[in-house]
């Protein structure tokens, strides 16, 4: 699958293999935030790591629009040209990506998403686990409260992702495609609205109760 870009004139470019190879070599590691919605969290972490090519994967390309016009300006305005946005969804990424990343992030996932890690779905975990290089950290925050709440009926046969779940039917489906799941905690407050993503900023207003679930692994290779 190629690697489809989302530009700031809400166009998709695709950038050869060859290109993104040297945009990569270009910088000292690779970071993919996937599920990345509008992207402002893979903006966050571009401005605030020039050193490291930040990727943002997302299957809806036209939430990430607004993004890539703003990384697309002059660095001094806001610009961020190290941020990728690409147009791919986890099962099927572009296989340039491949092994590249040193840390992967999913934040408050939803939708298939949501549901491929809550149910250790392999061929989820499988794409996660296939952006990893060696070593690679992999930083998963979901959002508890809907299991409270607002629970969507397209979600009713998933399990509540509470620490025990995580240990129980997570982490052994991760182990299998090579990623140690070290951690599993609720978020304190100040850690919730530090997250730098639209959704936690909505949801964690005026909210002093866990909402998000922090799990931490490390990509070891299959075994």
């Amino acid at each position: 699958m190629s690697l489809a870009v989302v530009m700031a004139n809400r166009q998709r470019a695709v950038v050869p293999d060859d290109r993104f190879q040297a945009l990569r070599a270009a910088y000292g590691d690779v970071v993919v935030d996937v599920g990345t919605g509008d992207g402002r969290f893979a903006y966050h972490l571009a401005r605030s790591t020039a050193e490291s090519l930040v990727v943002g994967v997302d299957p809806v390309a036209a939430n990430m629009a607004a993004t890539a016009r703003r990384a697309a300006r002059k660095q001094a305005k806001g610009g961020a040209p190290n941020l990728l946005l690409v147009h791919a969804s986890v099962e099927e990424l572009p296989t340039v990506l491949h092994r590249t990343a040193s840390a992967v992030f999913v934040q408050l996932p939803w939708g298939r998403l949501l549901e491929g890690i809550v149910t250790a779905d392999p061929e989820i975990v499988g794409g996660l686990a296939r952006l990893c290089a060696p070593g690679a950290h992999l930083t998963l925050t979901l959002n508890t409260r809907i299991w409270e709440h607002d629970l969507p009926g397209r979600f009713d046969h998933l399990p509540a992702p509470t620490p025990a779940h995580v240990a129980q039917v997570v982490a052994p489906a991760f182990a299998a495609k090579g990623i140690e799941l070290r951690q599993s905690r609720y978020l304190t407050y100040p850690e919730m609205r530090s997250l730098g993503t639209t959704w936690a900023k909505r949801l964690s207003s005026g909210c002093n109760e866990p909402l998000f679930l922090h799990v931490a692994g490390c990509y070891r290779g299959p075994s």
